[in-house]
């Protein structure tokens, strides 16, 4: 019991530190979701669902950087060259999403990311419009007068879906 109980007691704490993210989304955005604005809700649920999809972007990069060190390894240096561009890019690109997202979410707006935005709101709702707390505007909820999930209001036969809805959601 000496070295049984510790190991236990252990794993149980960095069991609970590994699940405290998530659980207090669950209960902040759905349990208790009567006390939590909507807007705090559709960021902290945009922000989850974005983490998870990060995490692949992330994986990528690490076997794209491995995979270069190995060309280099072997004394092909031209394509390493041109994976580390790429690897900027990528960087970059992430950095100015993010920045986005931010001044959105600093200026209590929303905006429109055709995956993320459709599965953040299959899980908060479509924003109440009589709320005070409810923030910016959200023209893709308000393009048909029935809420639809994945953007088919907008789509034509033949089309893709509509990506832009003008400045802070507003059309």
């Amino acid at each position: 019991f000496d070295n049984l109980l510790p190991r236990i007691v252990t794993q149980c704490i960095r069991t609970f530190k590994a699940m405290l993210p998530i659980t207090a989304w669950v209960y902040c955005t759905r349990v208790w979701k009567q006390y939590c604005p909507y807007l705090i809700r559709w960021h902290w649920t945009f922000l989850q669902t974005y983490d998870w999809l990060e995490q692949y972007f992330f994986k990528l990069a690490m076997r794209l950087s491995i995979y270069a060190w190995n060309l280099q390894r072997m004394g092909i240096y031209d394509r390493p060259a041109i994976i580390a561009v790429g690897l900027r890019c990528m960087l970059y690109l992430e950095f100015v999403f993010i920045f986005y997202a931010l001044s959105h979410a600093l200026f209590s707006q929303y905006f429109y990311v055709p995956f993320l935005t459709e599965n953040t709101e299959l899980h908060v709702g479509p924003r109440p419009k009589e709320s005070i707390y409810s923030g910016g505007y959200t023209d893709w909820q308000e393009y048909n007068s029935r809420w639809k999930p994945y953007g088919l209001e907008g789509r034509q036969k033949s089309g893709l879906p509509k990506l832009w809805y003008g400045w802070f959601g507003k059309d």
